[in-house]
This record gives structure tokens, sequence and C-alpha cells, in this order.
């Protein structure tokens, strides 16, 4: 059985390993339809370790479009046709606050493994799966770059063959991504909360203050909320910085075994 994440969704793949005899469990990708909240019954279901207010909802046959890319000779972007659909199962699970459904497709059957199990499998998949890769690239060195040669094998301390990457070789800026990371986290704030209270706080401050903070007060049905203030503004100066404003930074005093 295969488990992954939504990065390896795609329709025809999942064809591909069922009609081969795979049974696999993964995320559902891309923009999907949120059942009606309603449809969740309240009954407190237990999904691995956790605890969920809603039981799940397992459809048996979900449809899937299954298409194909037709490559052009000019070179143009190429465009999808699409071929037919393909049928599976597929649970629901809302979240305890019922804003967000995980949707998680899989070809096991009903009679093959209920729906807490399947949304358990996956669900322990970070921990099973990406805790290895952590390990693998810690003891050894799962991700150094092939063109050095390194040696897995290698004890830590044996520092015969070193050789310097060289000077000329980038590597992402480390301020950088973080900033980065913090802006997209921060963004996201804003719009979820722009979304429910845009119009409001428009009226107040002014749609160009807008674009560059996320302000209160606004006002709710029963209070009169503080939400804070987040310069996204300060986030870009700080990345703006000569010191961090480069993606790429070349490496210091970096060394792998060869």
């Amino acid at each position: 059985m295969l488990v992954f994440d939504r990065e390896g969704w795609n329709a025809s793949f999942l064809k591909a390993i069922s009609d081969a005899g795979w049974r696999f469990i993964t995320y559902r990708k891309g923009n999907y339809q949120s059942l009606p909240v309603e449809t969740f019954k309240s009954t407190e279901t237990q999904i691995g370790k956790r605890h969920y207010k809603h039981a799940p909802i397992d459809i048996e046959n979900e449809p899937y479009n299954l298409y194909e890319t037709e490559t052009k000779e000019d070179g143009s972007t190429p465009k999808r046709k699409l071929m037919g659909e393909i049928h599976f199962r597929e649970i629901r699970v809302l979240s305890d606050d019922r804003e967000h459904q995980t949707a998680i497709v899989t070809n096991l059957s009903a009679a093959e493994a209920v729906t807490e199990a399947v949304a358990a499998t996956l669900f322990a998949r970070w921990g099973n799966q990406e805790n290895v890769f952590k390990y693998m690239i810690a003891e050894y060195g799962l991700d150094d770059l092939f063109e050095y040669n390194r040696d897995p094998s290698r004890r830590e301390d044996d520092r015969s063959g070193e050789e310097e990457i060289p000077a000329d070789i980038e590597h992402p800026n480390p301020i950088y991504l973080k900033l980065t990371r913090k802006i997209s986290k921060a963004l996201g704030k804003r719009n979820k909360i722009l979304a429910k209270y845009g119009l409001e706080i428009e009226t107040e401050v002014g749609s160009a203050f807008l674009l560059k903070f996320l302000l209160v007060p606004v006002r709710s049905d029963t209070s009169h909320q503080s939400i804070g203030i987040l310069g996204l503004e300060d986030l870009g100066f700080q990345r703006s910085e000569p010191a961090v404003n480069s993606q790429y930074r070349r490496p210091v005093d970096r060394k792998v075994n060869i």
C-alpha cells in the first residue's frame, strides 16, 4: 500500500497504480467543493490519538476528472483535454471549528479498512515518513550534493578527503526565506480577516491603508473585538536590508566529505 501527501496527487497516476493492483491513501489536491457542515454528525470520533467533535463522512464513489496533456509543436502552453473520469472512495474530516474539511482519497474498500483507520493512516504519515527523512539527512547526508560524492559509510569524525564547496556555489539565504515565510503567513492572516471584516475596516481607515497594514478595531455582533496590528511593511523592510536582500548567499566555511 502507498501512503503519500497531496504532492503525489494526479488522477491519471492514481488510476495507473490502482490498475496495477496497488492500494493507496492520499489527500485530494486542488479546489473542491466543501460539503454542507450540517451533513456531518455531531458524534465524537477518535482518529488515531485525536478526538474530533464530528464523525467523518465516507463517500463510496466520488468522481475525478481524467485529463490528457496535448503537446503543441509550436512550443506554446499545452492544453489539457478531458478524457473521462474515474471513481474512488473519498473521506471528509471536519475540523472542530467547522471551518476546514480535509479530503482523503483511497481505493481501499470499506471492507478492507474502516473510515477512521484510513484517516488515521494518512494523518500518521508525517511522523512515520518525514521523521525518517530527517534522520537520513542528519545521519547519512541524504540531501548532500551528488557531485561531491559523499560516502555515507564514512564516520562523522573522519576528516580525510574534505573539500571546500566552491565559492561560486549559491544556496538559499535562510534569513531571506524565514522573512518570506513570515510575510506569507501575515498576508494569509490579513486576507482572512479582510474577507470577514473588510468592508467595515475599509470604511474606518481607508483602502490604501489596508494594503500595508492589518488593523482594527472592528465590530462584531456581540463585542468590540481587537485583532491587533501587524505591520507587513516592517517585514518587507527587514527583508530588504543589505545583509539579507539576496535570495541566495555564498556558503561560509562549509565543508562536505567526499
